[in-house]
């Protein structure tokens, strides 16, 4: 500890292995850079080892290096951790899983950050220059996002296909699988409108068009414009707010994506400022097509019956819709499978995630699991919600295993995707390409693109988890 001069390196480790991660699926997470940020006068560097191998000469290199971490890539983390902290360089660990086992954390680091890091890293680096670092650190507060600054792309690799930024923070619903509002507070708190038209300024003026989308750019203007992902849990957690920044958005001609709830598909305005501001794909969990389920889950604001009409609506925009089911709830049997494939391809879902209920730590789920003594294994790496880590009521753990691979494969196979999802069997692109068909256009695009980078992917990632079995 001491003096910070060769500089600090900060680390996104990897929970499967690098290049496991196709280049459709690349886009920066902002903790690094957002970090550094707030504490601009020091040096540092970033590596994220989703896109590549560490440099563990340049590690070797550090005063001090910084480790976020989910639960998944928790025993990855900690083994960097302790190979650095073995060389005798400090480290500090922070994200969701140390945020929520802190106790659990400090056995492979120096210190740990609990919670938003943008006010205690400051602290903790003038506390490790003066040889007084401390074992945790925590706001005594949520942050006013006002005061965030704008992360330190230029610290970024350029291997990303998009750039990212974040708007919101906090969720005011309180899922039983879900940790973000522990994590970030039930309050929706929401970044001034000015802050991010100036930080969208800077990430348009300065993003790198691919080769092919420069090719295809000259026939097709609509494929040159910048992409942005907003890595909001919902970005319609305050209509209000949403539409307005909708509005403010729509002069600068770029396309995005992002979460939302289903209640934007009861507002028939925020869609079409979504729509006009250039949003062609959001991320929806509906999470089962079961009321008890839903219920069961905590998850009280989707209503199975507006599920079909709500994707009608966004694709009435020109808006891909990407469906999140999850499979293993207690009143899940094994027939729940067929059910919502054949739903996913009977509503035209242009994408589909499948995964497993799985009681991340610090969640309502984990509570309740493990006064049941249901949880199988405390083994992070499995916590991947790919493989059952708790037993599940009315199945096997080896039917739910195969059951949501089985789901995987069926949604994504030839028959439903050139068949039975394919845009131009939806009576409603039709109607749309009648009117508007450059939208209509991209959304097909963007159908064929991600579904055979989501069915290669699939394939990859299957493979690794039987790997490891």
């Amino acid at each position: 500890m001491g003096k910070i001069e060769k500089g600090i390196t900060i680390i996104s480790p990897s929970y499967t292995k690098p290049g496991l991660l196709l280049k459709g699926f690349r886009f920066p997470f902002l903790t690094g850079a957002q970090i550094a940020a707030c504490a601009s006068q020091y040096p540092y560097r970033i590596m994220d080892e989703n896109i590549e191998l560490l440099d563990w000469e340049k590690i070797e290199n550090s005063d001090l290096v910084a480790i976020s971490l989910m639960t998944v890539n928790a025993p990855r983390a900690y083994r960097i951790a302790d190979q650095t902290r073995a060389m005798g360089i400090p480290v500090v660990l922070g994200g969701s899983h140390a945020s929520m086992l802190p106790r659990e954390a400090i056995q492979h680091a120096d210190a740990v950050v609990i919670g938003e890091a943008e006010q205690t890293w400051p602290k903790l680096l003038r506390d490790f220059e003066h040889n007084n670092l401390q074992k945790f650190y925590k706001n005594e507060h949520l942050i006013d996002p006002a005061t965030i600054p704008f992360p330190r792309r230029d610290l970024l690799s350029d291997k990303y296909n998009f750039s990212a930024m974040q708007l919101t923070r906090g969720c005011p619903y309180n899922c039983y699988f879900c940790s973000v509002s522990r994590l970030f507070g039930k309050k929706y708190r929401t970044r001034p409108i000015t802050h991010i038209l100036e930080e969208l300024k800077q990430i348009i003026s300065q993003e790198k068009i691919s080769w092919w989308r420069k090719g295809m750019g000259k026939v097709w203007k609509e494929l040159k414009k910048p992409v942005v992902i907003f890595l909001d849990d919902n970005i319609f957690g305050r209509p209000s707010y949403a539409k307005e920044l909708f509005r403010k958005l729509i002069p600068f001609k770029f396309l995005w994506g992002s979460q939302s709830t289903m209640n934007i598909g009861q507002d028939e305005e925020a869609l079409e400022l979504a729509a006009e501001s250039g949003c062609r794909a959001l991320f929806i969990g509906l999470e089962s097509i079961n009321p008890t389920t839903l219920k069961e889950m905590g998850k009280n604001q989707n209503k199975t019956e507006f599920y079909e009409q709500t994707i009608q609506k966004l694709h009435k925009y020109g808006i891909s819709v990407i469906t999140a089911f999850i499979f293993g709830a207690d009143s899940d049997s094994k027939e729940v499978f067929k059910r919502t494939v054949d739903f996913a391809k009977r509503i035209k879902a242009d994408l589909a995630q499948f995964t497993i209920l799985t009681p991340l730590p610090g969640t309502k789920l984990m509570e309740i699991w493990e006064k049941a003594k249901r949880i199988i294994s405390k083994d992070w790496s499995l916590y991947d919600f790919g493989r059952p880590v708790a037993k599940p009521l009315n199945m096997t753990i080896e039917e739910l295993e195969k059951g949501t691979q089985w789901a995987w494969k069926k949604f994504y196979s030839l028959e439903s995707m050139l068949i039975k999802r394919f845009p131009l069997n939806d009576w409603q692109w039709m109607k749309n390409f009648q009117t508007s068909p450059q939208t209509a256009l991209l959304r097909l695009l963007f159908y064929g693109g991600a579904n055979r980078v989501f069915r290669k992917q699939i394939k990859r990632h299957l493979a690794f988890q039987e790997s490891q079995s």
